[in-house]
């Protein structure tokens, strides 16, 4: 009897356990370990990201400027002067006299200091009738404009020089003729822009397709032109 009578008892239910202190630091700990990576490798994407960004922007800078430089060099007439950062183009024979006028010169220059690739030229105002350019814009024997400090001399030191820029942020920059000028019929340019992880290098190798150097002769240790 007594069995049927038994009452049973309710299963005991186990009791949540709270977290101790020690778990809460160390899961705090964990989330915050987990967040520090998660944002460091984002932040790593983000700047890798960034540095190729930065990397195609002076890859193009630099293959636009080096297009440039080597249209001026295979359009001109001749190179009479050259050193490292420099190079004196007698560009073009506008009046088609044979000789060279002040405004046919260019002198391409960089600028360690400014990191600037410039074109240097003679230009008078537009403005001005023609006779006064004709008078202005007078004929230049070639040994004025070779030898560097010559060339730059007698181009930049004009009222109406002007500068265009070719190019900038140029860290690194050298150019050479060959043979030496004013007898170079080519000309190579070594140009970096950018630094560091972002820096881009181009060579190129360029040849005046409008060679005068037929026309020079010296007499006395100086250079002339002649018929052309």
């Amino acid at each position: 009897m007594n069995a049927l009578y038994h009452t049973r008892q309710a299963p005991k239910t186990a009791r949540r356990r709270a977290f101790t202190l020690a778990e809460l630091v160390l899961a705090l700990a964990t989330t915050a370990l987990v967040g520090t990576a998660v944002a460091a490798m984002s932040m790593a994407l983000s700047t890798a990201g960034q540095t190729s960004r930065d990397r195609q922007l002076c890859m193009q800078e630099a293959r636009v400027a080096v297009r440039r430089l080597e249209d001026y060099v295979r359009k001109a007439k001749l190179a009479t002067a050259c050193d490292s950062r420099t190079v004196s183009l007698w560009m073009t024979d506008a009046n088609g006299d044979g000789q060279i006028n002040m405004s046919e010169m260019g002198v391409i220059q960089w600028n360690p200091a400014t990191g600037d690739v410039s074109l240097h030229q003679i230009v008078y105002p537009s403005s001005w009738p023609q006779w006064l350019v004709s008078m202005m814009n007078y004929t230049a024997d070639l040994y004025f404009f070779v030898g560097v400090n010559n060339a730059t001399a007698n181009v930049t030191s004009s009222y109406y020089s002007q500068a265009t820029p070719l190019a900038s942020n140029v860290t690194s920059f050298r150019i050479s003729a060959t043979p030496t000028p004013p007898a170079s019929n080519l000309v190579s340019i070594q140009m970096t822009l950018g630094s560091g992880s972002e820096a881009v290098t181009l060579r190129t190798a360029v040849r005046i397709r409008g060679d005068k150097t037929a026309c020079v002769y010296s007499s006395g240790g100086l250079f002339y032109l002649v018929g052309s």
